[in-house]
């Protein structure tokens, strides 16, 4: 006796779902690597603006392009740190090409494209006003090339994190030589 079975179509719910839930979970992925990245800025511009005397020309402002900026300048040739920030210039620099990545993962509105393999494709859409009027900037990133970049991003965070950690270092290192050095003139 043989059974009749109806051939269904898989639901698309099932096609798509899961790609697109991985899609998503990768830009959660790469926007929170940005953020301790950013988070990092945030810290070393706050250590340097308390550091006396020199601190006072360290900004802190609100948004994240202008906290890069007023790093990037407190550590530049001419700033107020720029010795003990020679060594993170490079580094800051690589952390800044991913700032349009930031602005289009945290702004943008996403469409997930699925093919016959199930391999997504991010397609991240972002409008941007300025002085010139609309820019519309377009991003797509593929499956296959997304891990590569979370990694690039992982490893630019972590390069950042020891420059800026070297910064702190030479920061305290001159700070427990002033006092020592000072307590010398005073006692001959």
């Amino acid at each position: 006796m043989n059974a009749v079975t109806p051939i269904e179509r898989a639901s698309d719910t099932e096609i798509w779902d899961g790609p697109t839930r991985a899609a998503h979970q990768w830009r959660g992925q790469a926007i929170d690597i940005i953020a301790q990245g950013e988070a990092l800025v945030t810290e070393a511009l706050v250590r340097l603006h308390s550091v006396p005397g020199r601190g006072a020309d360290v900004k802190l402002r609100q948004l994240l392009g202008q906290r890069l900026s007023d790093l990037q300048e407190a550590i530049e040739p001419g700033g107020p740190f720029a010795d003990e920030g020679k060594g993170a210039r490079a580094r800051l620099a690589k952390f800044r090409k991913h700032e349009p990545l930031r602005s289009a993962l945290c702004h943008g509105v996403a469409t997930v494209l699925v093919d016959r393999h199930r391999r997504w494709l991010l397609v991240v859409k972002l409008v941007a006003l300025d002085a010139s009027g609309p820019k519309l900037t377009k991003l797509a990133i593929e499956q296959e090339e997304s891990a590569a970049l979370l990694e690039r991003l992982q490893s630019d965070v972590r390069n950042l994190a020891s420059a800026l950690g070297q910064i702190s270092a030479a920061l305290k290192k001159g700070a427990a030589a002033k006092p020592s050095h000072q307590a010398s003139n005073t006692a001959a």
